[in-house]
Parts: C-alpha cells; structure tokens; sequence
C-alpha cells in the first residue's frame, strides 16, 4: 500500500481496491437472480467472459428434487492472452405444469433465461368418498 492509503487509513485497503468495487443486482456471490413474470420466469444470470458457443442451459427435474433445477454451465478459453473462464450455476424453480419453451439471450455479460411455463387448467371436479364397510378392500 502507498504512504496516502495509510495516511487515509482505509481499513487496511488500497484505493484501489475500493474504487474497484461495483454494484449490480446478479454479483459474483449471488450470479443466478430468478424473477417470475406472467408466463413463467426470467432469470439472468452472470455469464461474463462466456460465448454462447460455450453455455449449456437446461432443466433438469430429477426424483428425490422437490423442484425442477436450472443448470447453467459454460467454459470458454482465450489461449492467446491465456484466460480461461467457467460457469457453474444451479437454481431451483418453483412451478407446478410443464415447461413450454425456454429461450435465452446473452447481454452485456449476463445470460438472460425466458422459461414459459404451461399453467395447470384449473378445472373444477368433484370426488366423492365411498363408505368402507370392515368387509370392504380398499380400492385406489
């Protein structure tokens, strides 16, 4: 550290350090932000450094999950500056009804998810209950 970050005593940080610092809604420690919207949801999540030709999204809804999870994963390496950057991201998704179609884009550095959703009809039925007499087997 410089004789003026000591002298500004920045907590043991440079000046550097905190004008490095951002704000945005999806950060590093967070990168999957999930919002639900009419048809089903959008999520964005950061997927900086990676091209399109490197992601894989999908769903994945296996026994033993109370939901569905979204898998998004990509790797894309740069030999010539010797960069190599991966993503590994899994969220949960709270639906009831299948998954219609899924989209996505990338933006600025952020992969952008549509996911429609087909709702459930909500159809109105009417089961009745059949007496068990001590005789009777059960019928499911």
């Amino acid at each position: 550290m410089s004789e003026l970050d000591d002298l500004l005593n920045l907590g043991g940080k440079s000046l550097e350090e905190l004008w490095s610092n951002f704000t945005r809604p999806v950060r590093d420690s967070y990168p999957v932000k999930v919002y639900t919207v009419d048809n089903g949801y959008m999520v964005v999540c950061n997927a900086l450094g990676i091209q399109k030709e490197d992601l894989t999204i999908k769903i994945v809804n296996k026994k033993g999950l109370p939901y569905p999870r979204l898998i998004i994963k990509g790797t894309t390496e740069m030999e010539k500056i010797n960069f190599k950057n991966s993503i590994d991201y899994a969220a949960s998704l709270k639906f009831s009804g299948k998954v219609e179609g899924m989209q996505y884009e990338l933006k600025n550095g952020l992969a952008i998810i549509y996911i429609k959703i087909e709702q459930a009809e909500d159809e109105e039925t009417t089961i009745d209950a059949k007496f068990k007499d001590s005789d009777d087997t059960l019928e499911f």
